[in-house]
């Protein structure tokens, strides 16, 4: 029970970190500023998610792990063949990059897999439709988020457009990741999960509408 008071604050904490972060990137002074805060925003959103998971087992941070450098791995293959996601390039706003890929990418695909997945997994007990669920939430989630990112300097299509087979490829990299922490990382809790998630859904979202209709 100690830890209910600080799961309130830092979720109180999050909610104010975020509209400030919406304004800054609504307001054309600021934009440049908070585009450049997006790397240290995507590490405490992990560092967070990190610090109240639950059951702290060394299984499950192996798993952590396992899947950050997986999903590097896949974005590295994405990048130098097209093949997966479509033909595209990172820019520079998500860090130092290695063989042309944000260290930071596999990163990101553990902290959206996973806090799906916790959501998920309070929802519905089969394995199956945890990874529909999901996996449908984290390629809602890029739907979203993808024109926010070719705005802000993230990534860039090469065609210009965003193709299908970008979210096909979400959808199958994601399931496979929730199938993972399902069998591997069972039990995993967080207080934290649905509140980050909704928060940076919400944060897109807001952004998405600004960059389409302003």
């Amino acid at each position: 029970m100690r830890l209910l008071p600080a799961v309130n604050k830092v979720q109180r904490f999050l909610i104010i970190f975020y509209l400030i972060g919406t304004l800054g990137f609504m307001l054309p002074l600021t934009r440049p500023f908070f585009i450049q805060l997006i790397p240290l925003a995507l590490l405490l959103n992990v560092f967070l998610l990190v610090y109240f998971h639950k059951p702290p087992r060394l299984q499950h941070y192996a798993v952590f792990i396992f899947i950050a450098l997986l999903g590097y791995a896949i974005e590295v293959v994405g990048v130098k063949t097209g093949l997966l996601f479509g033909y595209y390039s990172y820019g520079t706003v998500l860090g130092p990059k290695l063989m042309g890929v944000p260290m930071l990418i596999g990163i990101n695909w553990f902290f959206l897999t996973y806090a799906a997945t916790v959501i998920a997994c309070k929802m519905v007990k089969s394995i199956w439709v945890q990874m529909l669920l999901a996996s449908s939430m984290v390629v809602i989630y890029d739907f979203v988020m993808e024109p926010v990112a070719v705005y802000t300097g993230m990534w860039y299509w090469t065609e210009g457009k965003i193709p299908t087979q970008n979210y096909l490829m979400w959808f199958i990299t994601a399931a496979f990741f929730v199938f993972l922490f399902s069998k591997f990382a069972k039990g995993s809790r967080n207080p934290l999960a649905l509140p980050i998630l909704v928060l940076q859904f919400l944060f897109f979202t807001v952004l998405h509408l600004f960059i389409t209709y302003y």
